[in-house]
């Protein structure tokens, strides 16, 4: 890394580090070195994420994937304000999106491989989620794209439904035999 690239990310780590925005200027240079390394193809890395809104989700992440990282930072919607970090020296974890209203204490995050789980998904979680790998030999990213549907009104039709045929049937052959044992006992008192 040039002197000049080493300078940049060190600012950009320590505004980062102080949750302060980026300048576009420092953004553009940071980008542009940060995704040396990568496939060359952008969206390659990403993998795609479908969850029913109420429901929760996990981003996983495997440990061969961050063990040599020193820092690990999810980003959401390429925003330049984690909402989750770990910080590996000292071991700290800290969840500032769950501060925020958007996702207002629905994130939880393993401290030790920096999975991401999001609870109570809502519509709004639709986007890209970007874990941000600091390394001392680099910076990678692991990007899910979640996409967040409605929930089907169909499925609750389909359980509901032939539960409700069963009962109306067993009910009315109840009554059957009602009548039925009505009408024997009438014609045996005749």
């Amino acid at each position: 890394m040039t002197d000049h690239l080493f300078i940049v990310a060190l600012s950009v780590l320590l505004a980062v580090l102080r949750a302060e925005p980026l300048s576009e200027k420092r953004k553009a240079v940071f980008e542009r070195s940060s995704y040396r390394g990568h496939s060359g193809v952008f969206g390659a890395n990403e993998v795609p994420v479908s969850v029913k809104e109420g429901e929760f989700v996990n981003l996983p992440i495997k440990p061969d994937e961050t063990y040599a990282a020193y820092m690990l930072l999810w980003l959401f919607n390429d925003e330049t304000t984690f909402i989750a970090r770990i910080d590996r020296n000292p071991h700290n974890v800290s969840i500032p999106g769950n501060n925020d209203e958007r996702f207002r204490n629905r994130l939880k995050m393993d401290g030790q491989t920096a999975s991401l789980t999001i609870s109570d998904v809502r519509n709004t979680d639709t986007g890209l989620y970007k874990l941000k790998i600091i390394s001392g030999s680099g910076i990678s990213y692991k990007t899910f794209n979640v996409t967040v549907t409605e929930p089907s009104q169909t499925s609750h039709w389909m359980i509901t439904g032939p539960v409700l045929a069963v009962v109306l049937l067993l009910v009315l052959l109840g009554v059957s035999v009602i009548i039925y044992k009505r009408s024997r006992k009438s014609k045996s008192h005749i």
